[in-house]
């Protein structure tokens, strides 16, 4: 954990894009891996939301929230994983991987 109470926390989050928003290109949603440096699961939560936001997406929800840390004891981050984490600061808080679009409402 970092001075600020903050650690590296890891989750799944599904998104759709708001009414008029094409960044999927039609799709109906997507989902991504969100690292992010928080201090607690609730805070983890809010600043994605507040940053997905911003991309004109709507969280629809989440999985697998936990400090990476703990993530690190039943599985091995993949490379970008790694790189992302590597990539984070006080100053960058929070960053996804890929967004995986699903092309129909049941994928």
């Amino acid at each position: 954990m970092s001075e600020t109470g903050r650690e590296v926390w890891i989750g799944l989050v599904e998104v759709r894009p708001v009414p008029g928003n094409t960044i999927f290109d039609g799709a109906p949603g997507a989902y991504s891996n969100a690292l992010c440096l928080a201090g607690s699961e609730d805070e983890y939560r809010f600043m994605v939301e507040v940053e997905l936001a911003k991309l004109g997406l709507e969280v629809l929800g989440f999985e697998d929230i936990e400090p990476l840390r703990e993530r690190r004891r039943h599985a091995d981050p993949d490379d970008e994983i790694l790189d992302l984490v590597s990539q984070l600061s006080e100053s960058m808080p929070l960053l996804y991987d890929t967004f995986y679009v699903y092309e129909s409402e049941f994928e």
